[in-house]
Order: structure tokens, then sequence, then C-alpha cells
């Protein structure tokens, strides 16, 4: 993705070399000048950005985590429920609620008292 180090500072040895060498630096002074260029740059500009790219892939692996973890409770809490509504205990369980704990057949005094009364 980067280009290597030597590469860099060849790259940057021979784009500044003619107007290092016009200020008076010679051929080693030029490299190592180039070569703190290139750190510099690398320092200042690539390893945080380097840094960020590593937080950002971490951040989308904990979130593709969380959202399989998340997907796989809802296969097991669905998988529960169906077998819960096959269930002839848990039906009476629900039925029971649902009329008030009543036996079958059983109705309160105003069930009985609305069932009498003449509607309009």
């Amino acid at each position: 993705m980067f280009p290597s180090v030597p590469h860099l500072i060849g790259f940057l040895s021979g784009f500044l070399s003619s107007p290092l060498k016009t200020m008076g630096f010679d051929s080693l002074q030029s490299r190592l000048i180039c070569l703190g260029l290139a750190l510099i740059f690398f320092n200042q500009v690539v390893a945080p950005n380097i840094d960020r790219w590593k937080s950002l892939q971490q951040q989308n692996a904990e979130i593709s985590n969380a959202i399989s973890n998340q997907d796989l409770a809802n296969q097991q809490l669905s998988e529960w429920n169906r077998l819960l509504e096959e269930d002839p205990f848990f039906q009476f369980v629900q039925r029971r609620k649902l009329t008030g704990y009543r036996a079958h057949g059983e109705s309160t005094l105003e069930e009985i008292l609305r069932s009498r009364t003449p509607r309009s």
C-alpha cells in the first residue's frame, strides 16, 4: 500500500537533489535530509492514519460480533417461542391467564349478569 522507505528516500533524493546541490549540500547530506523528511512524513501523516484505520477495523469487528450475537439470540428466542407454543401445558397456563385463572366453563357474577341482561 505504501512505498518502502528506501524507495521513498530514493524518490525524494532524486526529486530534491538538484535544489539541495545548488544550496551546497553533498550527496550524503541530501540523502540524510531526505531520510529525515521521509521519517517526519511517516510520523506525522502515515502513522496516525494507520492507527485510525486499525481502530476503525476493530470497531467494525466489534459491531459485526455484536450483530452476529444478536442474530443468534433472536434465532434461539424464536425457537423457544415456537416450542412453547406447541407445548400443551404452556397452552393451558396461557388459557388460564387469559381467563383470569378460572376453570373451563366458570364465569364471574358480572359475566353471568351481563349475559342475561337484554341488549337494546
